[in-house]
């Protein structure tokens, strides 16, 4: 079967379903801001872009509130949801706890370090230079993906990839301000350095400064919004 964006097969093989979909083209544009936090999804334009009845929609929005990408209030809708303050110290300490032990790890064992993860960075920087958010915030989760895998712990990628939309999501909610942008990458630069180097003390050090909800500004900034 063919898989779906969230991983999972769709149901009729390598045709997805009405409902399925009805819950990407929902996603997609919850994911690259179209939608924003407080939106309400109206099921007619859905139905008419798509091409599809309303009861496939209903099922796509039945499972993205189950996903918690939105909510259900009764005689009002489906409205998309905000990134709490507690669910986003919640996600960036599982961040945390998967990628500071790949890191130990690499440190260890002192794998080559690919030469793709300096491209990567290079092509975050552009993509936002060119606001094209959604791209940069997939290749800024590819980045750290990289590096889990770079372990050589199926698992631990496995957890990582759980996070995915809750890490879009995450990106996405932070005010685009070039400075905060420039120093998410310099960020990037010192971290995958003190990596390449199997500096684990100062791989650590600036992992934990880049998930740091209290210190970091953009996640400070995306607190008080979504709060």
């Amino acid at each position: 079967m063919k898989p779906s964006k969230s991983g999972e097969p769709t149901s009729t093989g390598s045709l997805p379903s009405a409902a399925e979909r009805a819950y990407e083209h929902i996603l997609d544009r919850i994911l690259r801001g179209e939608y924003t936090s407080g939106d309400f999804i109206e099921e007619e334009p859905v139905s008419a872009v798509i091409g599809v009845s309303r009861t496939p929609i209903r099922e796509a929005l039945r499972r993205l509130a189950a996903e918690r990408f939105i909510e259900l209030i009764p005689r009002r809708g489906a409205r998309v949801r905000g990134v709490t303050p507690q669910e986003l110290r919640q996600f960036l300490e599982a961040r945390f706890a998967i990628e500071s032990h790949c890191i130990r790890t690499i440190c260890t064992r002192k794998p080559a370090i690919p030469a793709g993860l300096a491209h990567l960075i290079g092509e975050i920087s552009r993509l936002v230079m060119e606001q094209k958010f959604f791209e940069a915030a997939e290749l800024d989760r590819q980045f750290h993906r990289s590096i889990v895998a770079l372990a050589g712990n199926d698992l631990m990628v496995e957890l990582f990839d759980m996070l995915r939309f809750r890490y879009l999501l995450a990106m996405l909610a932070t005010p685009p301000d070039p400075q905060l942008v420039r120093a998410v990458v310099d960020e990037h630069v010192e971290l995958l350095a003190a990596l390449s180097a199997y500096d684990s003390a100062r791989a650590l050090k600036l992992l934990a400064a880049h998930l740091d909800p209290e210190h970091a500004p953009r996640f400070h900034v995306t607190a008080e919004a979504a709060a």
